[in-house]
């Protein structure tokens, strides 16, 4: 949880920084939707990863009661 803060904090900050020679409005806004896709990506990623991980530990707990 604190990952996909810290992702939607970056995201925010960096749409505002890049947005702000559009105009306040446009920057203000803008750093919604970068934080919003910042931590998507993130929560993505680390979704995916988490699956991984178990889908490895079920294949080696598999081998271990084959075997």
């Amino acid at each position: 949880m604190i990952v996909l803060m810290a992702a939607a904090l970056v995201g925010g900050v960096g749409s505002f920084v890049v947005l702000w020679p559009y105009g306040a409005l446009a920057a203000l806004l803008g750093a919604q939707v970068g934080a919003t896709s910042l931590a998507l990506m993130a929560g993505l990623l680390l979704a995916s990863r988490r699956a991984k991980m178990e889908q490895n530990q079920s294949s080696a707990l598999s081998l271990a009661s084959s075997a």
